[in-house]
This record gives structure tokens, sequence and C-alpha cells, in this order.
């Protein structure tokens, strides 16, 4: 569809439908506007990726029809300059915004950044995290994609996550692409790393193929609300770990869709093997394949709002706190806690029976912006149970509350801090150790948690069965001293 055309079918649907317009506005809307580059000469433009095996970013310079379009939809636009050096790119060497909006119209994306600078990473920071939502309208299955690449130099390279369709062709696994909408934690682009054939050269998260699961079209036309959005997490590490999380809104709430998901980069499993990282970028870019036209007969949107990007500091610049564990002979249970006033109240008696056993691990206070939050549960008595379970996974979390509420009580959704292990291998991230989880198998439900792979081997000797990720039960990672 022209672009002429699809402003005059937008501003149809907008006059036929005015709760609808009214609606998507106000989901549109907010304080954070829609960036445009702004060449030297003034002229207003959006990225272009125009499609697989091409790694370089073009101008798509907007139109008045285009302008006219973002308009109806409620978009505010504001502008960035490009580069002062025309031959860096199609890029930016203002500070990232605090927070911005994108808007996909027909596969035509307004609002994606490049930053091209290096001195856009605050010294000392390890962790790169963008977070945004996600809502559409009569999107399904468009052959489109957007793109999400923490570190990256001015194009595409291989190091990356996808969240949408990556193309329109089959997945490696032979099903049909129409619904790929996990993010993708690893790509290669032509000219940077391993060859790709035929097209992207990209895993989802059960490493056997492109496909993931299905994004419901988040927009009601009966009611003329969005009811479906999606809420992503996106965090790379300059050791080249990318963790990534997926939360759905149920109208009411937001609700885990893709449990937090943590892959090593490095790891040779990745078809066409690791992919390429650059320690020296800088950035974020998302993008689109660019123009592709009506692929369904209607005007579909993609809105991307609140979308943020934060610098973090890693493990050996964050406080820390030991994790000390006890033990209770009479009931045979293990228990740790990092807590303070928990700590003194066991060491001095206050709950009679429990005495160190001289292990400990490290972790990170409550709050802190570097690793997982672990939640933590205690089994109700009146359940048969007196103990208490941990986890860093919030998908491991809420699931416990949904399905044992009525015997696991949540204390906590913060009690310290830890990292995920990568959640196939089970290998931890540098300068962390693995925290390996070990469940007894008895009605009295009760775990233990120890860094030591000799107690690990112990207690599995002694029938208790190993929890967690990868072959060895890694529930989480302690940061080293």
């Amino acid at each position: 569809m022209a672009w002429a055309g699809l402003a005059l079918a937008i501003a149809s649907w907008l006059g036929a439908a005015s709760a609808i317009a009214t609606d998507f506005r106000a989901q549109y809307a907010g304080s954070a506007p829609v960036y445009l580059l702004r060449d030297r000469a003034g002229s207003a433009y959006a990225l272009e990726v125009p499609g697989p095996g091409d790694s370089t970013l073009h101008r798509h310079y907007v139109t008045a029809q285009e302008f006219a379009a973002l308009a109806a939809l409620g978009a505010r636009i504001a502008y960035l300059p490009e580069h002062p050096d025309s031959a860096i790119g199609p890029c930016t060497s203002a500070p990232f915004p605090q927070s911005f909006n994108i808007a996909f119209v027909e596969g035509v994306v307004f609002g994606n950044i490049a930053k091209c600078d290096p001195d856009s990473r605050p010294a000392g920071a390890y962790s790169q995290t963008v977070e945004f939502v996600l809502f559409t309208y009569a999107y399904a299955a468009q052959a489109a994609h957007t793109v999400v690449i923490p570190w990256f130099k001015n194009a595409l390279h291989g190091h990356g996550i996808y969240f949408g369709d990556t193309s329109a062709i089959p997945c490696a696994d032979g099903q049909d692409s129409t619904f790929n909408t996990r993010i993708e934690g690893w790509s290669e682009w032509s000219g940077f790393g391993p060859a790709i054939t035929p097209y992207w050269a990209s895993t989802g998260p059960l490493e056997t193929g492109t496909c993931g699961t299905p994004m419901t079209d988040g927009w009601s036309p009966d009611t003329g609300a969005v009811t479906t959005a999606y809420a992503v997490s996106v965090r790379s590490t300059a050791d080249q770990w990318v963790r990534y999380e997926v939360r759905r809104w149920d109208g009411s709430a937001w609700v885990v869709h893709t449990p937090p998901f943590v892959r090593d980069m490095r790891y040779a499993g990745w078809p066409n093997g690791p992919g390429t990282f650059d320690p020296t970028a800088n950035g974020l870019m998302i993008g689109s394949t660019g123009p592709l036209g009506s692929a369904s007969g209607l005007p579909w949107i993609v809105g991307i709002r609140e979308l943020s990007t934060t610098w973090t500091a890693g493990w050996d610049a964050a406080p820390k706190a030991s994790a000390v564990e006890y033990y209770d002979a009479a009931l045979d249970h293990y228990f740790m806690t990092a807590d303070a006033n928990e700590i003194g109240d066991l060491d001095h008696g206050v709950h009679p029976g429990w005495v160190r056993t001289t292990q400990s691990f490290l972790v990170g206070p409550q709050g802190l912006p570097h690793g997982e939050p672990v939640c933590r549960f205690y089994g109700l008595p009146s359940a048969g149970l007196d103990s208490h379970f941990y986890s860093a996974n919030s998908g491991e979390c809420e699931a416990v509350t949904a399905r044992f509420g009525n015997a696991w009580a949540l204390e906590s959704t913060d009690v310290f801090a830890a990292d995920l292990p990568d959640t196939i291998t089970g290998e931890c991230p540098p300068r962390t150790e693995p925290v390996y989880r070990l469940w007894n198998g008895r009605k009295d439900s009760n775990h233990r948690y120890t860094t030591d792979p000799t107690v690990r081997e112990a207690m599995r000797v002694r029938g208790f069965i190993p929890e967690g990720y990868g072959s060895q039960g890694v529930a989480m990672c302690s940061p080293l001293r």
C-alpha cells in the first residue's frame, strides 16, 4: 500500500472508529516522544535495515504522508542530530533520551535510534539493560522483525536479540514462522562472523529452531482497548552473556510470558558457532526490515513505549553479604539466610535447635540493580511443611504461587540478589560460582543450597534430588569474593 493510501486508510479507520482511535492514543501517548534523526540539511529520517544479509544502516527519509500518519496515531515527534561525521553512518552523538517511544506502521519503524559515540557507556559499566512495552494492532505474521541490539557499532553484528518475526520463510525445524515471537539469543549478519545460509543464523530458546511461542494480537476491535501488551527486558553484559524476560499484561497485572532466559553468547552450540562481539561497541538500536506494504490487507501497527536503556556496574563494584546456612537435627532441615536480624536471632538461640553448618556464600543486597532478585517462600505447617524455598527465576516464583499457593506462602520477592546461570547448560557467568539446589524428596519438603561440589555430592548420595539448570542442578550463581 502506498503511503498516501496508508494515510487515507488510517484516517478513514480513525474516523470510522473513534473509540478505537482514542483508546489507541491513550495507550501510545505519554511523556516519551518518538525520535527521528535529522541530517545537517534539516531533513528527518528513520533508520532502515532493508533485509537479511545487509548489515548497513540506511536512511529512510520521512514523507509528508508518514508525518500525517504518525500525527493521526497521536505521536509526539522529537529530533536528534546525526553524527557530524557522515562517514560514520546514520547515528547520533547526542545522549540517549531517558525514555522514548517507537511506532511501526506497515513495516516502517519510526523512533529507532543508533548511538555511535564510545562515551555513551559510563566508566566502569558492565551491563546494558533495555526495557520496553510492546503492543499491537492487527499485527499477525508480517515479514517484519523488531531488533534490539545492545553493544553494537553502527551495524548489526553477532551479539543480538530479536523480538518478533525474523522472516517470512519457514523456521529451521520446518514449522511456519508466523508466530516467531520469542527473543532470539544469537544472530549473525553478512560480513560479521560465520556465513548465513540462507537467511538467518539464529535460534530460539529451545535451540532446535527459530520458532517461538505465539504473540496474540494485543488489539481488541470489540472493545477498542489494548488487552494484551508485552513488557520486555533485555540485559547484555561485557562478558557476552544475555538475559531476557517477557511479561504479558492480562488486563489487571503483568504475568510471566517467557520466564527469564540466560545464555552464554560464546556457547559453541549455537548454529554457525558463537557470535562475534565488540566490547568497545556502544549503543542501542531497535529497527525493522523497512517498508513492506500491507501483508494482511489491513493497516497494522506495532507500538513500543516506555523504552529505556540503563548501564550498571558488575559484581566487582557491588556490595555483598553472606548467606549463612543453619541445620536443625531434630527436623533434619537446612535453612539459609542473608538477613542480619535472622542471623542474629539464630545465633543467639531465639529459634532453638538451629546451628551453623560453617557453609555460606555471597549474595547481593535487596534492590541491587545487578543480578536477579531472589524470592523466598515459607512452607506452611498447616500443609505439613515447615521449610523455606528460594529461587532467582521470577517465572519459577510465580509458578510456585500459582500452583502451590495454598501450601507455600510468598514471604518476599527480593530477599537478596544473585545471578541466573545459563538456563540450558547451567554454567554461571564469569566472576560467579554455582549455587546447587538439592531437595530431600520427602513430604516435609526441604531444600539445601550450597556452592561446595563435595557437599552437593554427599547430599546426592543421601538421596537428595538435584534441582536447577544443567546436569548439575544449578539454581543460581553467587558472586565471588
